[in-house]
């Protein structure tokens, strides 16, 4: 399968809302920190000769630096591609703080999005130079190993939307029992529950969590549309219409016709990015008609 979506949702996830990623770093690294402590994004692309690298995320709090990837299947080399990220990390550190007599690694983890009983609990390789050996290390978390219960209690709201991925199998399928079917909608209520009534996540925060599941389940459930169709309603609900009146609200106080087919065409685009319309056309009917309201 490709995998291209769940990397994406964990990159832009990453990139543009850092604040989630504190409880993964708690929860890798043993830290302690708060949505106060002063957490700054670094610079993610590194140019070599082979082309252009990119990394997940590099964020620094306090004087440490963390690095952590996101990884959907077994990769055999991923320890090497770690050890690659990290010198690049620790080399524009040291050449940034004029540090020429040392070169400080980041704190590294990788998030396994799927694994097997052949994933490693550490990646672990030796770098060694004219006989002198350094051990290379870092952490493995894997994703797997938290129920529901546990994501909500460690506030590890940056896995919810990969937690239909313990479906997986079932859904590569042509078709699925009514059994997978049931369980999975119970799932899908629960986690919108649960984030609706966690005083601890914000409007925004449920925002963009819902808009990541709903882009990784879209994925899962392509072969599923009825499926999909009721996931997108479970994790919708009144967020999606407190989004939809707001920009309802926009339109009408601006009072333009032009205003109006920009947000006819704004709305169009959601609709048909987010399961609502089955195509641009369709979306544009549907806006128009809650234009009129």
């Amino acid at each position: 399968m490709n995998s291209h979506v769940f990397d994406s949702v964990f990159r832009t996830l990453a990139q543009k809302t850092p604040y989630l990623f504190v409880e993964l770093i708690n929860e890798a690294f043993g830290t302690e920190y708060t949505r106060k402590s002063k957490l700054e994004q670094l610079r993610n692309e590194f140019y070599e000769k082979g082309g252009k690298v990119v990394t997940d995320s590099v964020y620094k709090i306090e004087r440490h630096i963390y690095h952590l990837e996101c990884q959907s299947k077994n990769d055999s080399k991923m320890v090497l591609r770690m050890v690659q990220y990290d010198f690049d990390i620790g080399l524009e550190q040291a050449s940034k703080n004029n540090a020429m007599n040392r070169v400080e690694l980041p704190k590294s983890c990788v998030l396994y999005l799927r694994s097997t009983r052949n994933t490693p609990n550490i990646l672990m390789t030796e770098i060694v130079q004219d006989g002198r050996t350094m051990v290379y290390e870092s952490k493995v978390i894997k994703i797997s190993d938290y129920t529901m219960d546990k994501m909500f209690q460690k506030k590890l709201v940056v896995f919810i939307p990969y937690y239909l991925l313990k479906y997986e199998k079932e859904l590569l399928k042509d078709s699925i029992s009514s059994e997978t079917v049931r369980s999975l909608i119970e799932d899908c209520k629960e986690i919108a529950n649960k984030m609706r009534d966690d005083k601890n996540i914000t409007e925004q925060e449920y925002t963009d969590i819902v808009d990541a599941f709903r882009k990784v389940s879209g994925h899962l459930l392509r072969k599923h549309r009825s499926t999909k169709e009721e996931v997108n309603r479970i994790m919708g609900g009144e967020i999606y219409e407190t989004a939809s009146e707001k920009l309802i609200k926009k339109g009408r106080r601006i009072g333009m016709e032009e205003a109006k087919g920009n947000a006819v065409e704004s709305f169009a685009q959601y609709f048909y990015e987010n399961g609502q319309a089955d195509s641009i056309e369709a979306g544009r009917e549907l806006a128009k008609q809650i234009l009129k309201k």
